[in-house]
């Protein structure tokens, strides 16, 4: 199995992470990442088998992609966020 968050990847999940909801064509994605276009195709075979991304819709001949809510390991790093948020809350109103 592939390195499922390296550096590159974890930048991908950021940006789908900090808007789950937006479509994303894959150029788009790469410059909202701050990656190359070559460094994002280079991971999306372990997007894809990891079903961290899913399609969301075409829009013209252009697939765009989100972050796939129905995810195991996209639900397992929601909660653990949220619980890093809660803690850092926290620590702030303390």
């Amino acid at each position: 199995m592939n390195q499922i968050l390296n550096p590159t990847i974890e930048k991908i999940m950021d940006v789908l992470l900090d808007h789950p909801n937006v479509g994303y064509s894959k150029k788009e994605l790469a410059e909202a990442a701050g990656i190359s276009r070559s460094a994002l195709y280079n991971s999306w075979d372990t997007l894809e088998e990891n079903k961290i991304v899913k399609k969301k819709k075409k829009y013209g001949g252009t697939t765009l992609y989100r972050l796939n809510p129905d995810s195991d390991l996209v639900n397992h790093l929601g909660r653990i966020i949220d619980a890093d948020i809660k803690v850092e809350k926290e620590k702030i109103e303390a």
